[in-house]
């Protein structure tokens, strides 16, 4: 039989540092409450938030709200913050 094929060549260096920067996530701590009484999987939810962009420096509690409020498809007035902070 013939020999196997050689292997590809690797990919260039920029490629892999792309590719590694694309998979980076930035991370908050948050705590909030659900407060609209047609949402009966609980109310009250803590744990670490996942997010492709970070938060604006000049984000305010209204913004964190409707990301909040957009995952759980309800509206912003749903959701209220109780704390919010991002992990190194």
């Amino acid at each position: 039989p013939p020999p196997p094929p050689p292997p590809p060549p690797p990919p260039p260096r920029d490629s892999i540092r792309r590719q590694r920067q694309m998979c980076i996530r930035d991370r908050y701590y948050t705590q909030f409450v659900l407060t609209d009484a047609e949402y009966r999987g609980g109310n009250e939810f803590c744990g670490v938030v996942e997010l492709n962009h970070p938060m604006a420096q000049d984000s305010d509690r209204h913004d964190i709200e409707a990301i909040l409020a957009q995952n759980f498809d309800l509206s912003q007035s749903a959701v209220r913050l109780v704390s919010w902070s991002r992990l190194h």
